[in-house]
């Protein structure tokens, strides 16, 4: 995992100094949101190999990797096909621009359940098979 992200990283910074001109989009955004989509699935896998958690709805982190995976997984669509859309019709640019917006806030509204769910004072000790 490490490696994967050093790598995502060394990706990010050398691609638009040597690879890729400034005036294209970025094929970075597309290449962290596959690793990010990858990451997400692979942790839904460990939840459910290890089967330690008893109510998944109560766990902040899963609410976080849903916000991710449809998040990333919704910029990865948008991002590749951001160059044939703009093609197409601006009008239909701007369409996908607001489905990506609602994508966006609900992203966000899916980080605060998380957020709401770690802040409770009930003890979530008992629903982690521990």
């Amino acid at each position: 995992m490490k490696v994967v992200i050093a790598g995502l990283m060394l990706f990010s910074v050398i691609n638009p100094l040597f690879l890729q001109k400034l005036t294209v989009y970025s094929q970075v955004r597309s290449f962290s949101s596959i690793v990010l989509v990858v990451f997400s699935l692979l942790y839904f896998y460990q939840i459910i190999s290890e089967a330690k958690i008893r109510k998944l709805s109560r766990e902040p982190m899963v609410w976080v990797n849903i916000a991710v995976l449809v998040y990333f997984a919704a910029s990865l669509f948008h991002v590749v096909l951001f160059t044939i859309i703009l093609e197409y019709s601006r009008k239909f640019l701007k369409l996908t621009s607001d489905y990506f917006a609602v994508l966006t806030a609900l992203f966000y509204l899916l980080i605060a359940v998380a957020f709401v769910i770690e802040g409770w004072p009930k003890n979530r000790k008992k629903d982690r098979a521990d």
